[in-house]
């Protein structure tokens, strides 16, 4: 087991677990997802960390143990349609998508945007704020059953 998987199992038992986040389903995503893709080289050592970290453009990508919680208080079931406004680094959409499986993420900032980890983000529809789309209106349109903002 390298050093980020033996951080990654640390930060499940002693900041999720021991603060009372139970759901099987966020556990699962919160272990599966590498949250050191998410974050620039410099950080890589510090993903597992118990805080928030920058990612440009004044945005951080936020704590494990709020992650975890905000995801566990949605309540998501498998064919849910979540809209996540505020992609950021892409991380939390990332352990949404994990849980289920109609995920939509729009971000203002395009440098965020274009920054998400290739290949993490394999099911998740991201949109610009300001940008025009064949599916913008598609966007517009859909009923979800859940609106989560973690980036206010």
């Amino acid at each position: 087991m390298d050093i980020l998987e033996v951080k990654k199992k640390s930060m499940i038992d002693s900041q999720l677990k021991s603060r009372g986040i139970s759901s099987f389903e966020v556990l699962r995503a919160m272990s599966v997802v590498p949250r050191e893709k998410f974050v620039s080289s410099e950080f890589i050592e510090a993903a597992y960390n118990d805080g928030p970290l920058s990612i440009g453009s004044g945005q951080t990508i936020s704590q494990p143990y709020m992650v975890a919680m905000m995801t566990e208080a949605l309540m998501l079931r498998k064919n849910d349609k979540v809209l996540e406004i505020g992609t950021g680094s892409g991380y939390q959409a990332a352990v949404l998508q994990e849980i289920s499986s109609h995920i939509y993420s729009i971000e203002r900032i395009n440098s965020l945007a274009e920054n998400a980890p290739e290949g993490q983000l394999k099911d998740v529809f991201t949109f610009l704020a300001q940008e025009e789309t064949e599916h913008k209106n598609d966007l517009e349109k859909i009923y979800y059953e859940v609106v989560h903002s973690g980036g206010v």
